[in-house]
């Protein structure tokens, strides 16, 4: 029997600030249960920071369940506090069928979406 990957070797987060108040932070792995807490470590310096545009690219993120969606609500409530805004780059299919089923485009505000169909029937790449 092998070892599963850690969360670490799951999720690879990269922060990048073209200027200091609008970071772009891209997202490779699925954003689950095991993973998400490593992408709210992440995210909490930039929110202490009062940063006023947070772009998430999830264009690498395969999946996405609802321990990710808090994640990203919890990112979008702390910007609001002080007029900042979240968007979200091209959500997975589970993602985006999530947002629309409870409303939470005005929140989140995603662009974009990917063409490909894997993961929609819940296959996750086993």
């Amino acid at each position: 029997m092998t070892d599963s990957p850690s969360p670490c070797e799951r999720l690879a987060v990269q922060v990048d600030r073209p200027t200091s108040a609008s970071p772009m932070v891209r997202v490779r792995g699925e954003l689950d249960l095991a993973t998400a807490p490593l992408l709210q470590e992440r995210l909490e310096p930039l929110l202490s920071e009062r940063v006023e545009n947070l772009v998430l690219d999830l264009r690498d993120v395969p999946f996405c369940d609802v321990t990710g969606l808090n994640v990203l609500l919890r990112a979008q409530s702390g910007l609001s506090m002080h007029g900042g805004r979240l968007t979200v780059l091209h959500p997975c299919p589970s993602l985006r069928v999530i947002i629309a089923v409870l409303g939470l485009g005005q929140r989140l505000h995603p662009v974009g979406g990917r063409s490909d169909h894997a993961g929609e029937d819940g296959a996750r790449g086993a």
